[in-house]
């Protein structure tokens, strides 16, 4: 028996249709994929919950902290230069800050208590650096993923943790670059997907 998991992806399909008993796939690039519909047993359909998370769009749907005065600590001095290279994320660390907030890329993200999710991401630093990701809660701060650290090189790589909600609702999917020096870091294909 064969399980067919088919993911939407912006631009990947831009059409779908059954002839008799096969599915035939449109790719955006012209070529099309034919599926026999009776080998199609499950289909679950994987939808990233980050917004704009190839940097398609620019920077449109994320926050930052590090352009301009931090809204939670106006004194800190971390800085950072937020451009889009090549359909890559840079941020350019000018000045690290005071602490791991002071240089900050997030989002905010609705999570279903008891559910499992699972972040993925690819980066890397034009220096080594060690980075963290987590899932903390805007009002509160209570930090649902605990501080997962990663350990970047000059080599794009992918990385991925999993965390499961014990409550609803909103929190804040973010990677923390303060207090890690000058630096260049590179991020693209940020997925956060329920399991």
């Amino acid at each position: 028996m064969k399980q067919f998991i088919l993911a939407l992806v912006l631009f990947v399909f831009v059409n779908a249709v059954s002839y008799g008993q096969k599915l035939v796939i449109s790719k955006y690039d012209g070529t099309t994929t034919s599926l026999n519909l009776s080998e199609i047993k499950n289909i679950s359909f994987i939808s990233n919950l980050i917004q704009n998370g190839d940097f398609s769009d620019d920077l449109n749907n994320w926050l930052k902290i590090g352009v301009g005065t931090n809204p939670y600590h106006p004194a800190d001095p971390g800085r950072a230069g937020f451009t889009i290279e090549n359909g890559v994320l840079s941020i350019d660390i000018t000045n690290q800050g005071t602490g791991i907030y002071s240089i900050m890329l997030y989002q905010s993200v609705y999570f279903e208590k008891g559910d499992t999710y699972k972040i993925s991401f690819d980066a890397k630093a034009d220096n080594s650096c060690q980075i963290i990701s987590n899932i903390t809660q805007d009002n509160t701060w209570t930090n649902f993923s605990g501080d997962v650290k990663f350990n970047l090189s000059n080599t794009m790589s992918n990385y991925s943790y999993e965390c499961t909600m014990n409550q609803d609702g909103p929190a804040l999917f973010q990677f923390c670059l303060g207090a890690i020096g000058k630096s260049k870091i590179y991020f693209d294909n940020i997925i956060v997907v329920k399991k």
